[in-house]
């Protein structure tokens, strides 16, 4: 994991930028409709992005994808709880 972070500093970076972007906008704003629509596109993003990511990297299979889909329903339901 931490060759591949070493090899992919730019992917990680923007993900890592772009979560934390959402997490200050899910403070700044207090509309519970915004919340979600932030919520929901952050986990579009993390779903796409890790697909991407593994697309180009030649290791994409159906099980990875799952793990992912699954990782990001988890995250989806945890952050509406907390927000």
């Amino acid at each position: 994991m931490i060759e591949d972070i070493n090899t992919h500093k730019t992917q990680y970076s923007i993900l890592g930028l772009y979560a934390l972007f959402t997490f200050v906008m899910l403070f700044k704003f207090t509309n519970s409709t915004l919340r979600l629509r932030i919520i929901l596109f952050f986990v579009l993003y993390y779903l796409v992005w890790s697909t991407i990511h593994h697309l180009i990297a030649q290791r994409l299979t159906i099980q990875l994808f799952l793990e992912y889909l699954l990782l990001a329903i988890l995250g989806l339901v945890s952050l509406i709880v907390l927000f």
